[in-house]
């Protein structure tokens, strides 16, 4: 977390039960001595090849969650309102009501079948995107 998010406060590497074992009395790691420092976005579009307006959207949305100190970590109910989360819940409605609007022209399958067709491909736009 330190790597892509930066040095952890000291309030708070110090504050937990074995903090002693990790870190020593400055807040640094005591068995790690480099670390390369590399932001979230920066990984994403480098490590993973993603689009650089994406990985700023997707690390927009994730960084607020990884907060080390947790009074201020988001919550999965705040979560739910973020930008990105929205865009991608609208994807996915839209292919579900384009999977549905084709099952319902009459493709002669049976209704069973294209409503499982339906969900899974809901999912896998949600999870690729």
């Amino acid at each position: 977390m330190q790597e892509l998010l930066g040095r952890m406060p000291k309030a708070i590497a110090m504050n937990g039960h074995y903090s002693l074992e990790l870190f020593n009395r400055k807040g640094e790691l005591r068995n790690i001595r480099r670390l390369k420092f590399w932001d979230l976005t920066s990984v994403l579009v480098d490590k993973y090849r993603m689009h650089i307006d994406q990985a700023a959207a997707l690390t927009d949305f994730l960084v607020p969650m990884l907060e080390f100190d947790t009074s201020k970590r988001a919550t999965a109910a705040h979560m739910l309102t973020h930008p990105w989360l929205q865009v991608i819940l609208h994807l996915c409605m839209r292919v579900y009501i384009y999977s549905v609007s084709e099952r319902d022209s009459g493709s002669g399958r049976s209704s069973s079948d294209s409503d499982s067709d339906s969900e899974c491909v809901c999912v896998c736009v949600c999870v690729c995107v």
